[in-house]
Order: structure tokens, then sequence, then C-alpha cells
């Protein structure tokens, strides 16, 4: 019964295990903004909450700027080809400065769009290093209990002379046996199906971030091309 005792307690620990604590340590909005220490956790809905908090102002950011830029990029393109203008005197270099913004501006565009690229890159690959450190940290913790069993296994039909352990004992080591391999497939099916989870929800984000990135750069693009032709003459 102690080796059963024994076995069950590992198991119970190895579910309890606290993966990324450092990494996830994070003001939690509904629990008073105290400190989130619950770890790497998709079934804890403070986990989202802090990740939520923590990640508000620059997904704010992001958001205000994909809306408001491409918006304003796209009215002044409507402005220049509709609406007619008035020719004024302005002298070369005010327009030569104009553009010199114009294309820095379109150059700051770009670069945010290539860090765009790059980051959800590394964002993808982070991800998939964390589930890969998740399931080798189970299978070591189920490597461990399964050696536990296999030296309680051993020692089951170990006998002096014709004195064994009784049936009772022999079916506890049994029933443990049972139990590990039932905790090894819920932690494989839970981590398996936790990454699947993560990636099925990344996808589409990339997909939105990657779309929204192109846009952006093309109607810069577009808007510097459109803006410089009036330009060149003055050069």
């Amino acid at each position: 019964m102690t080796m059963k005792m024994a076995a069950e307690s590992a198991a119970q620990n190895s579910s309890n295990l606290i993966l990324a604590a450092e990494r996830t340590r994070r003001r939690d909005p509904t629990d008073n903004f105290r400190y989130y220490n619950g770890g790497w956790n998709l079934s804890n809905p403070h986990y989202f909450a802090s990740t939520g908090y923590a990640s508000l102002g620059p997904f704010v950011t992001a958001v205000l700027w994909f809306i408001i830029f491409p918006m304003w990029v796209f009215c002044m393109c409507i402005r220049c080809c509709c609406c007619p203008r008035k020719t004024y005197g302005y002298s070369r270099h005010a327009y030569n400065l104009s553009l010199i913004f114009l294309i820095l501006l379109t150059i700051a565009v770009i670069a945010g769009g290539v860090f765009i690229f790059v980051g959800q890159a590394r964002f993808e690959k982070s991800i998939s290093n964390l589930i890969s450190y998740v399931l080798h940290r189970v299978d070591t913790v189920v490597g461990n209990i399964m050696d536990l069993f296999n030296n309680m296994l051993a020692a089951k039909d170990v006998g002096v002379g014709q004195i064994s352990l009784p049936e009772k004992q022999k079916n506890d080591v049994d029933q443990i046996g049972s139990t590990i391999n039932g905790v090894y497939q819920s932690f494989r099916d839970f981590t398996t199906k936790s990454g699947n989870d993560v990636i099925s929800y990344l996808n589409p984000l990339k997909l939105i971030l990657i779309t929204l990135a192109t846009i952006v750069i093309l109607v810069a693009f577009l808007g510097l091309c459109m803006l410089l032709s009036p330009h060149l003459v003055f050069f």
C-alpha cells in the first residue's frame, strides 16, 4: 500500500507541474491585479486574463495603426485623384522636403511590415518550442514513474523460499500499472490537444497579421508612387 500511495502521489504532483512560471508571471485583472503564478495552462481562465491584460496596450496600438493609417492613405489618394487642386507657388525646397518625409514614412511602414512578418515567425517558433518542452517534461515525469513501477513489478514476484507477496499486494501493483498508463495517456492527450488548439488559434491570427501588413505596405507604396510623380519635376 505504501508503494501505491507513493505512485499516486507522484502522479498527482506531475499533474500539478507548473510550466514556464516566470514567463507567464503577469498581473491578473480578474484577481485584483495580483500576479498570476499558475504557469502555462490553457484550462485556467486566469492565464488568458493575465495574457490579455499584458497584451492589451500593444494590441490596441496595432489595431489603431492598421485602421487609421490605411484610411488616411486611402483618403489622401481619393483627394489627390478626385478633388481638383489649385496650384500654389511653393518653393522647390518645400516640395523636396515633403518628398523626403514621404519617403521616410514609407520606409517606416515597410519596416513595420517586416517587423510583423519576423515577429509572427518568431512567436510561432517559440510556441512550437514550448509545446515540445511540455511534451518532453511529460515524458520525463512519466518515465520516472514507469521506472518506479518497473521496480515494483520486479519486486512483486520476488520471494524467499515459499514466501512471497500476497495476492492482494500483487493486485495493487497491477492496479498501479493501470493508473500510471492512464495518467500517461491523459497527459499525452491533454498536451497534444492543447498544442493543436494553440496552433489552430494562431493560424487565423497569423493570416490576418500577414494580410494586414501586406495591405498596409501596398497602400503606402501605391500612395508614394501616386504622390511622387508631381514632385519629380522640381529636382
